[in-house]
C-alpha cells in the first residue's frame, strides 16, 4: 500500500484553510500485488455490515415482521438523502475533494492510515470522519474506489450526531421513525448484532437505514447509503 503524507498534498493558506495540491485519490494508489497482500483492518465500520438483498432466503435469516401494515406508505424525495453539514449540502455526488475543499482533512486522518477501511474484490474503501477521524465525530463518510476503473463514489453517510432531513437522530424512539417515515420498505435483522432490527427505506438506488435496539426501542445507528446496487 503506497500512502503519501497528507502534508505532501495540501498547502495551508493564510486563512488557515486547506487547498489540495493533488487529487486526493493519489493517496490511495495501490499495485495489484499490494492489494492481494492487504489485510482488512478491523474498525468501527464493521457495524455497517448488513445482509445482502438476496441473502435472506438462502441463509434462513429471520425477517422481523412487525405490525407496520397499517402505517402510511413512505414517500421519499431526493432531499431525504441529502445532509447539510456546516452550510454545505452533501449527497451522492459529493467527492472526497469536495469534503477537503470545504472542511479540510479530518483531525487524525493521517494518523489513522488516511482513513483506510478495507480492500475487497478490487474495491478499496476509505472513511473520512468530521470533525475528527475517529472519536467524537459528528458524521462519517465511507467512499468506494474501484481499483480497475479508478471510479470513486460515496457509499455511506454515518449520521453519528447529525439529524436526518426529517429531524431524527440517534437515540430517538422507533415510534418517531414510524411517525415521520411511515412503513419501511424492508425490515430485517441487523447482521452485526442479532438484537438490532434494521428499518430500511429505499428510493431507486438510495436507502436510509435505522438500526433499532429492540431492548431499548430506540435508534442505535442511522446510515444513508448510495448506489445500493453497486455495493
Amino acid at each position: 500500500l503506497i500512502i503519501l503524507s497528507v502534508a505532501q498534498l495540501v498547502m495551508m493558506t493564510g486563512c488557515g484553510g486547506i487547498k489540495t495540491g493533488n487529487d486526493i485519490s493519489e493517496i490511495y494508489t495501490q499495485s495489484e500485488e499490494s492489494v492481494a497482500m492487504e489485510e482488512t483492518i478491523e474498525t468501527e465500520t464493521e457495524d455497517l455490515a448488513i445482509y445482502d438483498e438476496n441473502e435472506d432466503e438462502e441463509s434462513g435469516t429471520e425477517i422481523i415482521m412487525t405490525d407496520t401494515e397499517n402505517l402510511p406508505e413512505c414517500i421519499l424525495s431526493n432531499e431525504d438523502f441529502e445532509i447539510e453539514y456546516h452550510g454545505y449540502v452533501i449527497n451522492e455526488k459529493t467527492s472526497p475533494e469536495d469534503l477537503v475543499n470545504n472542511f479540510g482533512y479530518p483531525e487524525g486522518f493521517e494518523e489513522n492510515n488516511n482513513g483506510y477501511v478495507s480492500t475487497v474484490d478490487r474495491t478499496f474503501r476509505f472513511a473520512m470522519g468530521y470533525p475528527t477521524q475517529w472519536e467524537s465525530k459528528n458524521i462519517r463518510f465511507i467512499f468506494n474506489r474501484n481499483l480497475d476503473t479508478d471510479v470513486i463514489f460515496l457509499e455511506t453517510i454515518d449520521l453519528c450526531s447529525i439529524k436526518t432531513p426529517r429531524g431524527i437522530e440517534r437515540g430517538d424512539s422507533v415510534n418517531l421513525v414510524y411517525e415521520l417515515y411511515g412503513q419501511p420498505t424492508k425490515e430485517q435483522r441487523y447482521k452485526a448484532n442479532d438484537e438490532y432490527l434494521e428499518l430500511r427505506y429505499i428510493k431507486d438506488t438510495s436507502a436510509i437505514s435505522f438500526i433499532i435496539d429492540e431492548d431499548a426501542q430506540n435508534i442505535k445507528y442511522i446510515y444513508i447509503r448510495y448506489n445500493v446496487e453497486a455495493i
